[in-house]
């Protein structure tokens, strides 16, 4: 952002930073609305202006920016083809759809916007559940473009979750013979492969083919600065959980004043999604998935800005009452926005598994949570973890091989066991995966009654809930199936992969009542 308006946008900025979003959004707001009446346009800061309010969950006023760029001159194939893919990166996978689809249709046959225009919609339609037309995507970008990577990526996808895996691994099989450039779309490629591979029947070929998608990471990966950023967060999230004690949660809870924060978490791949469309069918409830709205809107501000020197539960001690209340009104603004639309006085149910490290600090700032836990064998979550395509970050650091995945897998377990020994039994409900897919009626009807609910039969069939929304998890596609207990003991297929880890994880799987065999 240059010239008259770098200073409105760096004071919108500075207020998201300081965990005022609600002010930093009508900042950026006002900047888009005049920028969209200049003449010309500046195009390129009406897209950061939007891409920056989908980012901060305004998504309809975001969207309205985006939308005016290509009616105001931007609608060239290769801006298309860019705001696709800036959207896709925030979850607006459907809206990414009509953009590729717009991009398509104006670029040349043959041209490399026609084929990245292709591979993403392709994308777009798997997320949005249309796979039988992603199928068809992918195969036209191959068949027009050659043989891409990519193309052969979508399509092995796509043809696996239609239920024809040895196909999906045929249309890899020469990753296995030539491996591929270190690219994140080879990479991709790999954890697709190990996917078909494990569903043909073959886990270590399955394994192994998760294991080489680690080394195609792209060369310039700054592993050093990814490696800073994990050390960062996790010393601070362990010393929150080491300063946290019984008395301060004790003393947090006589405090209830009526205000409200109903989360649903556990370590990631523990099957909170499919809890999640289950509660999110009750026709009183309404989710908010996998927002950063706790995390970046309050929990970062109020530490980052906090008094320097204090242990972590001693910040969130001495927060004052009129702190309190400013963070409670953020949180329920912010997350409303999220929601896109009325709410309609439903319980707002946030899922996101991140909140399980945070939950000190969900205490304190709203004395009346409730938290839905889901428990999820340890060997399960690790094969699940190392199975994931995660792109480089701070978080594929920190499970960038098998060893260090099932450290922090033990590691946020471990947070959880602890904690829970100290949390009031009133303020939680644990759901464990085996449990809830051997009897999933018993299961929810148990969260439901935790939460004060009511139990309908809706929520009994989460598939059918699924399949009418875009679910931003990485496990989309498995929830759009019926509820199914394959993934339970998953881990015994891997064992002789996993045993070297054993000494790690048993803790943990003692620690949540799980046997060691």
């Amino acid at each position: 952002m240059q010239g008259l308006h770098e200073a409105e946008w760096k004071t919108a900025l500075s207020l998201q930073d300081r965990g005022r979003g609600r002010e930093a959004i009508r900042v950026l707001r006002d900047l888009g609305v005049r920028l969209t009446r200049s003449k010309p346009a500046p195009l390129d800061d009406l897209l950061t202006i939007g891409l920056r309010l989908c980012r901060m969950h305004d998504t309809d006023a975001g969207l309205t920016l985006l939308r005016a760029v290509p009616r105001l001159g931007g609608n060239g194939a290769r801006r298309l083809v860019s705001l696709a893919l800036d959207l896709t990166r925030v979850g607006l996978f459907t809206e990414a759809g009509e953009f590729a689809e717009s991009a398509l249709r104006r670029a040349a046959t043959a041209s490399p916007e026609a084929l990245d225009a292709r591979l993403l919609f392709s994308e777009c339609l798997d997320r949005t559940g249309r796979t039988e037309e992603a199928l068809a995507m992918a195969e036209a970008a191959g068949a027009a473009h050659g043989p891409s990577i990519p193309a052969r990526r979508l399509r092995a996808a796509a043809l696996r979750r239609l239920g024809r895996p040895a196909e999906a691994a045929e249309a890899l099989a020469e990753l296995r013979t030539r491996g591929g450039p270190a690219h994140w779309e080879t990479c991709r490629a790999w954890y697709e492969l190990g996917h078909a591979l494990e569903q043909t029947g073959d886990p270590r070929g399955a394994w192994e083919a998760w294991s080489k998608a680690r080394q195609h990471y792209p060369p310039d990966t700054d592993w050093r600065l990814f490696r800073s950023q994990a050390e960062h967060v996790w010393k601070h999230v362990e010393a929150l959980h080491a300063s946290v004690t019984a008395d301060h949660l004790s003393r947090w809870r006589t405090t209830a004043d009526g205000e409200r924060m109903t989360i649903l978490t556990g370590h990631p791949r523990s099957g909170t999604t499919l809890i999640e469309q289950a509660l999110d069918a009750h026709s009183g409830v309404v989710s908010a998935e996998e927002t950063t709205v706790f995390t970046s809107g309050v929990y970062r501000p109020v530490f980052q800005h906090g008094p320097p020197g204090l242990e972590p539960a001693a910040r969130l001690d001495i927060l004052k009452p009129e702190e309190l209340t400013h963070w409670r009104a953020e949180y329920a603004a912010m997350i409303r926005l999220a929601l896109r639309g009325p709410d309609k006085n439903r319980l707002i149910l946030d899922k996101n598994p991140d909140l399980l490290q945070m939950l000190p600090a969900v205490a304190r700032i709203f004395p009346g949570f409730q938290a839905v836990v889901v428990l999820r064998d340890p060997r399960d979550i690790l094969v699940s973890m190392y199975s994931q395509a995660l792109p480089p970050n701070h978080t594929s650091y920190a499970y960038r091989d098998a060893a260090n995945a099932a450290r922090m897998v033990a590691l946020r377990l471990g947070l959880w066991i602890r904690l829970r020994e100290m949390l009031p039994p009133d303020t939680f409900h644990e759901i464990r995966y085996e449990d809830a897919v051997r009897d999933f009626p018993a299961a929810i009807t148990g969260a439901q009654t935790f939460l004060g609910l009511a139990p309908e039969t809706a929520a009994l069939d989460p598939a059918a809930h699924a399949r009418q929304r875009v679910v931003q998890s990485p496990s989309y596609a498995a929830v759009a199936e019926p509820v199914h207990s394959r993934a339970a003991g998953r881990w015994r297929a891997f064992a002789p992969a996993l045993a070297p880890h054993m000494d790690v994880l048993r803790p943990v799987i003692e620690g949540m009542g799980y046997a060691v065999e």
